[in-house]
């Protein structure tokens, strides 16, 4: 499902705890680094980015995050690693090399984030969907309420912040994807969860002999739940195959920043298309209200 590949606000502080921001690059000027229509995703964006994925991955050691691999010549990361017994008989060439890998992953880690939360604000947008600032308000409130450790004291939230690199909006559009991916997915799935009697006797009827000494009555239930499985599950091949196919087809990166699976096309110069019918937006709240506003499920 799509909400599974955004984080939510209550599993940040897992992801982050013990770690602490590296410095954004001095320079983070330039244009894009990818395109999706009209749609951009700034240099800027990914500099940003890019520091909290830095940070997260320190998470696990609670040690404070390394410098961030630069290129062209990596110096920062190449005196980091340097520094740490298993490298300092290293040769430059080797340090350097691994510091390129450790960019290459980041870059893929960043774009894949970015590229396809766009993505699903823009599916979002094509469907008519949205959510309400209340919405996410409330959303994000509870999963602060939620959080391990907790996040519920402003002080709490201020130091995850500080350690994380993230900021509070950050956080509030992390939370909106997470509803908007929701949405998408009960969207996409509605029609699946269907089951008619006729499925139901047609089913019994080519797989009697897994049911022997049951009635079709007896079986339903677990009929019903089968094909409604299969059902949903070729609903959701169905909607992921669109974000693979048709919004990977409209998603431009600059050469540097092409990674898979959201880039399907890479250039050394990229401009946004303003006329393009694409829509998409990455901020919150979204400047163009939709028609049919999303109802989470009530709290069971």
């Amino acid at each position: 499902m799509l909400a599974t590949a955004l984080a939510s606000v209550a599993a940040f502080a897992a992801i982050a705890a013990g770690s602490s921001p590296a410095a954004t690059p001095a320079s983070v000027g330039g244009g894009p680094v990818a395109v999706i229509g009209s749609v951009v995703v700034s240099r800027a964006a990914f500099a940003h980015w890019a520091v909290v994925a830095n940070d997260a991955g320190q998470a696990s050691t609670g040690k404070a995050a390394p410098p961030l691999p630069v290129p062209p010549d990596y110096a920062a990361c190449i005196a980091s690693l340097r520094a740490q017994p298993a490298h300092s008989g290293g040769s430059a060439a080797a340090l350097k090399a691994l510091c390129a890998t450790q960019r290459r992953s980041l870059v893929s880690e960043v774009m894949n984030f970015l590229i396809q939360a766009i993505w699903i604000e823009g599916e979002a947008n094509a469907r008519g969907l949205s959510v309400t600032k209340a919405q996410v308000d409330a959303s994000f409130a509870s999963q602060r309420r939620s959080s391990k450790p907790s996040l519920v004291t402003q002080a709490e939230l201020n130091a995850f912040l500080a350690k994380s690199g993230q900021t509070r909006p950050d956080l509030k559009w992390r939370t909106r994807l997470n509803l908007l991916a929701t949405a998408i997915t009960r969207e996409a799935t509605k029609s699946a969860k269907h089951v008619t009697a006729a499925q139901i006797s047609a089913y019994y009827a080519a797989h009697r002999s897994r049911f022997a000494g049951k009635s079709l009555k007896a079986a339903t239930p677990t009929i019903r739940a089968i094909i409604l499985l299969k059902q949903i599950a070729a609903a959701d091949k169905v909607l992921q195959d669109r974000f693979a196919k048709v919004w990977a087809a409209r998603t431009v990166c600059l050469a540097g920043f092409d990674i898979s699976p959201s880039c399907s096309h890479a250039s050394t110069t990229i401009v946004a298309d303003p006329t393009a019918s694409y829509p998409g937006t990455i901020v919150l709240p979204t400047s163009k209200a939709q028609p049919r506003v999303f109802t989470p499920a009530p709290a069971s």
